[in-house]
């Protein structure tokens, strides 16, 4: 059975948005109706409402767009409605302007619901015409659904879309913290010094999925860290990731300094196996925090400062094809640091980032009840053992429970254990032939 029309109303007045006061850049729109926000939308409303029943501006129309088509709850329908019937003459009742406004507004939900979002408006704007000309309802959905699927290039993601990916992908990644605290800690960290050389996002057609990239030295070219890849819940199912993936790969590919893209899956290996990349070693060590002085000790221990200096003086090991800078082991200390803050959980944090002793360095942050290593690099048992000790010392004195740090080939002491890691597991996908083996993998490359 064919649904109703779009009511003539609501249809002229998208028409003429659609139509007359599409801008250029259709993103300075869609940006406009979401600084409205849901209450700011409805009072704008409700002020025109109570002024004249028809809209007559642009931000009228967007005004009525927003807040009958998408998103009042029951009370704010009555409420606007009760509003409208106050000044539309005739003997229209309450009752009949909440059941056209409720009406309206269960037709656009069905028609657009799930798979449509603000963001994605300027990709379908030929289906919501060909709706407002007449269209059947569920046809006009179908259609906006192939147009949509349809639409896979990849390219950078814009700023507004960059603003719209933080509150979406809280569900994903945001716990413990609020979805408030969550998005001021993702822009916080996009604005530190690493992310601002380092950082790309990528959008998969009008927003199907997305994915961040770092840029990192791997021997003589770049590698791309692969992290956030993420595709909403109602567009889940249909490959997008997938395809995200292999074109990332396609795009980077030909740059004559590319060697591979890397990743770190929480998800398991097959659904990266798809395409190309290779799962590679994730084993931890681990070992008791230990009471004692952290200083007293054949090391040194230093501060966040002092990283930069201290790096210079470590011989990289030779089977390390990729190395984390200064700045990447100094994002991993903003990204713990941002978390306890924005989440207004103070706890007592290490003074100091690491420890070095004649050949060698160990790197940390602070994790939970854990002190997380994520450099380590030991030239002798000796050396070893000092650097385990420091950091043992280090988790003890600021009340962590252990240390924990990703399995390097180095002399590690007999007291350290070694166990298998289930999640951020390591894979490769070559965009070069010969590419050689990724066995040393730091927890400081981690993205």
């Amino acid at each position: 059975m064919r649904r109703p029309p779009l009511d003539p109303e609501l249809a002229a007045a998208v028409r003429s948005l659609l139509v007359e006061a599409w801008p250029e850049d259709p993103s300075t729109l869609l940006q406009g109706w979401r600084r409205l926000g849901k209450q700011v939308g409805l009072r704008v409303a409700l002020a025109v409402a109570a002024t004249r029943p028809e809209p007559t501006t642009d931000a009228d129309q967007l005004a009525l767009w927003w807040t009958e088509a998408w998103v009042l709850s029951p009370t704010d329908s009555v409420r606007l409605a009760a509003a409208r019937h106050a000044t539309t003459p005739g003997p229209r009742s309450l009752p009949r302007a909440l059941a056209a406004m409720t009406a309206r507004r269960t037709r656009w939900v069905e028609a657009l619901g799930g798979v449509v979002t603000g963001q994605r408006l300027d990709a379908l704007r030929p289906e919501l015409l060909a709706w407002l000309d007449g269209a059947d309802p569920m046809e006009a959905r179908h259609a906006a659904r192939t147009s949509l699927l349809a639409q896979t290039a990849l390219r950078r993601a814009t700023p507004a879309e960059l603003r719209a990916l933080d509150p979406l992908s809280h569900a994903s990644w945001g716990d413990p913290l609020p979805r408030r605290a969550w998005v001021a800690r993702e822009r916080r960290l996009r604005a530190g010094p690493w992310p601002r050389e380092a950082l790309e996002t990528w959008v998969l057609g009008p927003g199907l999925a997305s994915c961040e990239t770092y840029r990192m030295p791997w021997r003589d070219g770049t590698a791309w860290a692969v992290a956030s890849v993420f595709t909403e819940p109602a567009l889940r199912g249909h490959g997008f990731a997938s395809r995200l993936l292999a074109a990332l790969a396609d795009t980077l590919e030909p740059r004559p300094e590319a060697r591979a893209l890397v990743l770190f899956s929480d998800v398991g290996t097959p659904l990266y196996e798809r395409v190309g990349f290779v799962a590679r070693p994730s084993v931890d060590r681990v070992w008791a925090a230990a009471p004692g002085d952290p200083d007293d000790g054949p090391w040194r221990r230093f501060t966040h400062d002092e990283l930069p200096g201290v790096l210079t003086g470590v011989v990289r090991p030779v089977e390390a094809p990729s190395w984390p800078s200064a700045l990447q082991l100094g994002w991993h200390l903003d990204r713990a640091h941002t978390r306890a803050e924005v989440a207004r959980r103070p706890r007592r944090r290490p003074a100091r980032c690491g420890a070095v002793v004649s050949d060698g360095v160990v790197t940390w942050v602070d994790e939970g009840d854990e002190l997380l290593v994520t450099l380590f690099v030991a030239g002798s048992p000796e050396g070893a053992l000092a650097l385990v000790t420091a950091a043992a010392r280090t988790a003890h004195a600021t009340g962590r429970r252990c240390v924990r740090a990703w399995d390097t080939p180095a002399p590690w002491p007999s007291s350290v254990q070694a166990t298998a890691r289930t999640g951020a597991i390591p894979m490769v996908r070559p965009l070069r032939p010969g590419l050689g083996d990724w066995d040393w993998i730091s927890r400081g490359l981690w993205v």
